[in-house]
């Protein structure tokens, strides 16, 4: 397996890895909020446009349109406060609107 460069943030690619998501991978052990939670099950999931509606519910026990409520809602707070727009606005188009 070949490991991707991080993508220069704002770039729009699913495949790639942006900055801000490595540098918050880096910080990980220091979060442990709940909407911590919920922003890094979006970006492990990112690569296959979001996650299943199975796992959603085994991970938080929420139908998946009241997680992606939750996310977006988490993606404004401070949980979301160190990734780029461009991240963000992938990670909020995720599931149903």
């Amino acid at each position: 397996m070949t490991k991707m460069p991080p993508q220069l943030c704002g770039a729009t690619s699913v495949a790639n890895t942006h900055e801000c998501q490595v540098r918050r991978a880096k910080r990980s052990r220091n979060r442990g909020s709940y909407a911590d939670d919920l922003v890094d099950f979006a970006i492990l999931w990112r690569p296959w446009n979001g996650a299943t509606a199975e796992d959603i519910f085994v991970t938080f026990g929420l139908s998946p349109r009241t997680y992606y409520n939750r996310l977006r809602s988490a993606l404004s707070g401070p949980a979301g406060s160190d990734l780029c727009v461009g991240l963000k606005k992938e990670l909020a188009h995720l599931g149903p609107a």
